[in-house]
């Protein structure tokens, strides 16, 4: 078998994280995890206990991941995985694998 680099065969992304002081970031209807919401029962995120508003998406650069993408989170706790069940955001605390 032929081995490959991951970057190859999908984009990897991270997150980010607007300024939490800045209250127009915050409690809008779009959807940001963080790696400490996924369990061993997850298997699909759909949803996110806090969420962000169009203003920190516009005025922070955030990127947001498509619906399908394998969330791999690389800070505590290191290595859980799910797939997200819509397009959302989440934190640096992820490495998204945005497959083809």
């Amino acid at each position: 078998m032929e081995r490959v680099k991951l970057g190859k065969i999908c984009e990897i992304v991270s997150g980010s994280t607007p300024k939490t002081g800045v209250d127009e970031y915050w409690n809008g209807d779009i959807s940001w995890i963080t790696p400490a919401e996924l369990t061993d029962e997850t298997y699909i995120i759909e949803e996110s206990q806090r969420k962000i508003t169009d203003a920190a998406v516009q005025k922070t650069g955030l990127r947001s991941f498509p619906k399908g993408t394998v969330i791999l989170s690389s800070r505590a706790p290191i290595g859980k995985v799910a797939i997200a069940g819509k397009e959302m955001y989440c934190n640096q605390g992820f490495k998204n694998l945005i497959c083809s």
